[in-house]
């Protein structure tokens, strides 16, 4: 049921304001399921609350020492919304981790059915079927072997998933949680309340983590965090609702980071010498990689990439990466392209540690498919997928060329790129950077190259810090792609001339064919058509934030004792500003809170879900428009900054620019639908 658009909760009616028979007061928070019971003499009952709650904020990511303005806006819609006596803005920061392990005093652990190749089985029971039987009932279904590895893996899951075979742990940190009461303005009414104030938040000197745009929760493993705002609404019966407001930013002060010693030399890993797993050779039929010719059969080639000194790095900048690559091997594999791609690591240091602790080794194992490009990094081995991107607003130029690709596709044009010619040469995303060792094909081959990269940084990559549970690590990651020399394209068989020791029977059957023309083959093609395998290696980097010429003063990390907390005011200049002690009290979850996901996707991604075409709020399109809670609360202060800049160019009379403010596509059915059109 979602939040915001059908909220059912129980109306506790308190027969006095004192007594022992007054019924306790009920919270509902982003955690509950929005529905709570009460009821005469120990029977429950339910009574569905007629009003329907959505929040927004909009303030610009919060940094330390800093004091910022925001908004905060409730709109509710229903005839019973005169309950509402108050609400308060709230800002809150937490962490958890969770790591599923394998107990290791169980012996007879359920053992995974392996899957036949399916061509094998397939092929068989094509050939068993008549399609020209006129009674045939089966339809185009044919049966197979599968359907047996089906049933068996029916069977795993189940026997996997009892909870006795695995040993859960979840722990969480409520960093703080703060609110400040706000005015009960004149817009509420009983059939509805919209409802804007402005307040300030106020940073002390503490560097709290850089939120991640996207989190990727893991099945044996996570770590994530939120960091958002929220409005606390209370009824006339003492009824406490909480409704997500929308996410906060962060943009921590530069941390003290060690120095590494350049250049650094890597061996790349080689697809010839990586050890597959149990998972891998099961899989192999159905994902194939590519395999050293059989000219090259017996042949070696190891690849050596020298990294010169890279300075810390600034998101949003240009660097140029000094480069060495040294070939060693007897064998005809060269190299054709190199690719680079900036990424951040996302380090599980809580969960890593708790399966250093335990006696089972089947960790590894149960992790192949994580550490499948990690092979032989202990310390890779337990990261996560990738951290994604920095929660951050978007830059002008990113803005100006989102509204390009849009009048682009509204006017009959394409939104796709060009896509250059020969493999593993796609066009370059910002992060990336490549060298083409062919250029037109026809590169001198060599044992050693000394050559430069240039790469643009990402605005939003996610810099060097250390968090409660987990920390974030930049790097290049690179992929060489080779070429083996020896091959060539296969001559048609018919322009052999057949040999002294070649059937005459199997010679002719190749010249019996339908008729087509040979295959012309070049006696000086391009390399990159030749086949060949890619080298993969990593060097980590440090990113770090620029330092506002503005900051006064040292701060201290959120994970120091003496760190402090946030707090909420109507003014920039409050009179009494109060700084509360940040909490580092680490608890563990209870059992209905060990769930793989609770602050990101696992609590939100159902909201904007099966909303109901004349609901409240409703799109029309199976949407909801439920409010701020998934939103960044940046964005919407620079959406209310970029209107802002319309309509003064309006009022300017600006040419060329803009004619009039854009209206809002398509029908709404929110009474106060243009006061959505700045907060969504």
């Amino acid at each position: 049921m979602l939040w915001p658009v059908l909220l059912s909760l129980a109306i506790i009616a308190r027969a006095s304001s004192s007594g022992e028979d007054q019924h306790p007061l009920i919270s509902l928070s982003a955690d509950s399921d929005n529905t709570a019971l009460a009821g005469e003499a120990g029977e429950a009952s339910v009574a569905r609350w007629n009003c329907t709650l959505r929040g927004w904020v909009r303030a610009p990511d919060l940094s330390p020492s800093s004091t910022l303005p925001g908004e905060a806006r409730l709109a509710a819609n229903g005839t019973e919304c005169g309950d509402i006596q108050s609400w308060a803005v709230g800002l809150r920061f937490k962490e958890r981790a969770i790591v599923k392990l394998r107990n290791a005093s169980i012996v007879d652990f359920p053992t995974r059915p392996v899957r036949k190749p399916y061509n094998a089985s397939a092929d068989q029971a094509r050939m068993s079927v008549d399609y020209e039987d006129i009674f045939q009932s089966q339809g185009m279904y044919i049966p197979h072997k599968q359907d047996e590895y089906d049933i068996a893996m029916v069977a795993y899951n189940l026997a996997i998933a009892k909870p006795d075979l695995w040993v859960v742990e979840g722990v969480e940190r409520q960093v703080f949680d703060i609110q400040k009461d706000l005015p009960f303005g004149p817009n509420a009414s009983a059939d509805g309340v919209d409802l804007a104030q402005s307040f300030h938040v106020h940073t002390p000197a503490t560097n709290f983590p850089p939120i991640e745009d996207t989190t990727y929760s893991g099945h044996l493993l996570n770590a994530e965090s939120l960091f958002e705002y929220y409005l606390n609404v209370t009824l006339a019966n003492g009824t406490s609702i909480d409704v997500p407001a929308g996410r906060a930013g962060f943009i921590p002060m530069p941390v003290d980071l060690p120095l590494r010693e350049w250049p650094i030399s890597r061996i790349m890993d080689s697809p010839r010498l990586q050890q597959k797993t149990k998972e891998e050779h099961e899989y192999e039929w159905m994902m194939k990689e590519p395999e050293p010719p059989k000219c090259d059969a017996n042949s070696t080639a190891l690849f050596n990439l020298t990294l010169s000194t890279v300075p810390i790095i600034t998101p949003g900048e240009n660097i140029t990466l000094h480069l060495t690559l040294t070939r060693r091997g007897n064998g005809s594999e060269h190299p054709s392209v190199l690719n680079v791609h900036f990424d951040t690591e996302k380090d599980l240091d809580w969960a890593r540690s708790r399966a250093d602790a335990t006696a089972s080794g089947s960790y590894d194992e149960l992790q192949s498919a994580r550490s499948k490009q990690k092979r032989g990094s202990a310390r890779y081995r337990f990261s996560d997928y990738g951290a994604g991107k920095m929660l951050k607003i978007r830059t002008r130029n990113q803005l100006e060329t989102d509204r390009d690709r849009r009048e682009k596709a509204m006017n009959g044009g394409s939104q796709g790129g060009s896509w250059s010619s020969g493999p593993h040469r796609g066009p370059l995303r910002t992060g990336d950077g490549r060298y083409d060792f062919e250029n037109d094909g026809e590169v001198a081959v060599r044992d050693k190259y000394d050559f430069t990269v240039d790469i643009q940084v990402p605005h939003n990559v996610l810099p060097s810090f250390n968090g409660t549970f987990h920390s974030f690590q930049p790097r290049l990651r690179f992929n060489l792609h080779t070429v083996f020399l020896c091959d060539v394209l296969p001559v048609p068989a018919p322009l052999i001339a057949p040999a002294a020791d070649v059937n005459i029977t199997a010679q002719r059957d190749a010249e019996w064919t339908e008729a087509e023309l040979p295959v012309r083959v070049k006696p000086n093609r391009p390399r990159r058509d030749h086949s060949g395998l890619t080298h993969t290696t990593e060097f980590d980097v440090d990113v770090s934030l620029p330092l506002p010429t503005d900051l006064v003063g040292s701060f201290v990390a959120y994970t120091d004792a003496s760190a402090q907390s946030p707090f909420i005011s109507l003014n920039d200049n409050p009179v009494d500003p109060v700084f509360q002690l940040l909490n580092h009290t680490i608890i563990p979850e209870t059992a209905g809170q060990l769930k793989s996901s609770r602050y990101n996707r696992g609590r939100d991604f159902g909201r904007y879900m099966h909303c109901e075409p004349g609901v409240w709020g409703s799109t029309g399109r199976g949407r909801c428009n439920i409010g701020g809670g998934m939103g960044h609360a940046a964005k919407l202060w620079q959406g209310k900054e970029i209107l802002a800049e319309l309509k003064r160019e309006v009022e300017l009379g600006v040419k060329g620019k803009v004619e009039h403010i854009p209206e809002p596509q398509g029908e709404r059915e929110d009474p106060w639908g243009g006061f959505d059109e700045i907060w969504f």
